[in-house]
């Protein structure tokens, strides 16, 4: 079994209107409800690949149902805190005539301390049934958690790190076996997206001296990874640029591998795989099995650095994000 914990998952309402106007009654064109970016779609992918992923996480509201109903349509465990206010939701507005987004966020109210001691006690009865825990989100009490599984299960858990925002540097400490980090969240480690020799060598001192076993960065259009031995890129587009979902279903995929124990390049092309696969559009069905294993088989992997040869030269090491 693998937990994997999604503090606060969200949902996206997607409304595309045409010419759309202000203070008066507009038409839409099309009404989607789908879920947001966070370990729910880690479980996902998990699932999609014959592992066995238990969610954990706070759910509330109709919110709260939708992502549990598409969770016990996929067949995935869970075991939520249920509370009395609604799952945090992201509005967006797509103008198609003038090309617009306008957004609107929901409440962003974090879990509170009684929550926080209800997710723990939940979390100690199903410690022990995993060796990995897999956990998301930017809730402010992630930091204390990380420290709660560690005491509970003696250090002996692989912790899979996806969050994201400021709690990123306080949580990077926690003895973390492996991370997913999009390029936007590298300032709050003093990190700059690598085009260079040196921003590479930089993040990969960074991730020696945190112990971290795999390091995923998710640009724009390249996701690089670093292992102990090397670093290697792949190069993705995404399928639905509006609302992308590429952060947890990668998550998820790095996921399986270090279950699996998959050689680093293999993990870094299932990666490249799902980044050029999921597709929310197709939601539910963000991304089936066979797309999966035929993305593997046409990945192409770049490699940047390897410690017998060191930086390749090239426009193998060149890429912008």
């Amino acid at each position: 079994m693998i937990i994997t914990i999604a503090l606060n998952p969200s949902v996206v309402r997607k409304i595309n209107i045409n010419d759309f106007k202000l203070g008066v009654l507009n038409q839409s064109a099309a009404n989607e409800l789908t879920i947001g970016d966070c370990g729910i779609y880690s479980a996902y992918v998990i699932k999609v690949m014959q592992g066995d992923p238990y969610v954990m996480g706070v759910s509330g509201g109709i919110g709260g149902r939708f992502i549990k109903n598409f969770l016990d349509k996929n067949r995935i465990k869970t075991d939520f805190l249920h509370v009395d206010h609604e799952t945090k939701t992201l509005l967006l507005l797509h103008d198609i005539t003038n090309e617009t987004v306008t957004s609107v966020t929901s409440h962003s109210k974090e879990i509170t301390n009684g929550d926080f001691v209800n997710i723990k006690h939940k979390l100690n009865h199903h410690i022990d049934e995993t060796n990995i825990v897999t956990i998301s989100g930017s809730d402010s009490h992630i930091p204390s958690l990380l420290d709660e599984i560690h005491k509970m299960s003696k250090d002996s858990k692989k912790i899979i790190l996806g969050t994201d925002g400021n709690i990123i540097s306080e949580c990077i400490k926690k003895n973390i076996y492996s991370v997913v980090i999009d390029n936007h969240d590298l300032q709050f480690l003093g990190l700059t997206f690598p085009e260079t020799e040196e921003q590479y060598e930089e993040i990969r001192q960074f991730q020696r001296r945190h112990a971290i076993r795999y390091l995923i960065i998710k640009g724009n259009y390249e996701v690089i990874g670093f292992s102990k031995n090397k670093i290697c890129k792949i190069h993705y587009h995404t399928k639905n640029d509006l609302y992308p979902i590429v952060k947890s279903t990668i998550l998820g995929g790095l996921t399986i591998g270090v279950k699996r124990n998959y050689q680093f390049e293999k993990i870094m092309k299932l990666i490249g795989s799902i980044a050029n696969g999921c597709n929310i559009n197709e939601y539910p069905f963000i991304i089936r099995r066979k797309e999966i294993d035929k993305g593997v088989n046409i990945t192409k992997l770049f490699e940047v650095y390897n410690e017998r040869n060191g930086y390749i030269k090239g426009e193998n090491s060149n890429g912008k994000s």
